[in-house]
């Protein structure tokens, strides 16, 4: 989506491939991933896991507010990637990607997602800009680095959560880390 926002983030998890890929592509996780803030609930599922096609409903509170979200399984190459779209939710748009690539110290799991809040209208560009840096840009980092951090329990010795832009600016002779 050009010129929509996009966050990344990697986290460096230990365990084989297949297993990492699993435990994303299992609804329950989903949940636990979620800050208790969000009251994050899987209200129904077309499938028992996410796949290809697959949709699921859910119930969250975004900032107080009662919200329900929908989305489906587009993308589908186990176990290295899968893609989520929103089809109906908080954001106008919403594509999430996750990758998964086997490394010699466990697996690295970057998410791309791209967003928008309000319209792909370019004149709503300022209005939308404004938004996303004072709220939503900061909410869905906070909810990643929740993540970030409760994959330590699920998978201890798990990495911190970073963003490999941040990361690549820090370091301009590091290698890029996303697949």
């Amino acid at each position: 989506m050009k010129g929509a926002p996009k966050l990344v983030r990697q986290q460096q998890v230990p365990g084989d491939l297949e297993s990492v890929f699993a435990f994303f592509r299992a609804p329950d996780n989903l949940e636990a991933l979620m800050p208790p803030c969000l009251r994050f609930r899987v209200v129904s599922m077309s499938a028992d896991e996410i796949c290809l096609g697959s949709q699921i409903d859910d119930k969250l509170s975004l900032r107080g507010r009662p919200l329900r979200w929908r989305s489906e399984g587009l993308g589908w190459n186990p176990p290295f990637e899968f893609v989520d779209l929103q089809l109906r939710g908080p954001y106008r748009t919403w594509h999430h990607r996750h990758c998964f690539r086997a490394e010699d110290d466990g697996v690295l799991v970057t998410d791309e997602i791209d967003y928008t809040v309000l319209s792909e209208a370019r004149w709503l560009a300022p209005l939308e800009n404004l938004v996303n840096a004072l709220f939503v840009r900061r909410d869905v980092a906070r909810i990643f680095a929740y993540r970030a951090e409760r994959m330590g329990t699920f998978f201890p010795g798990a990495g911190p959560g970073v963003d490999p832009r941040q990361a690549q600016e820090a370091n301009p002779s590091a290698p890029q880390g996303t697949p």
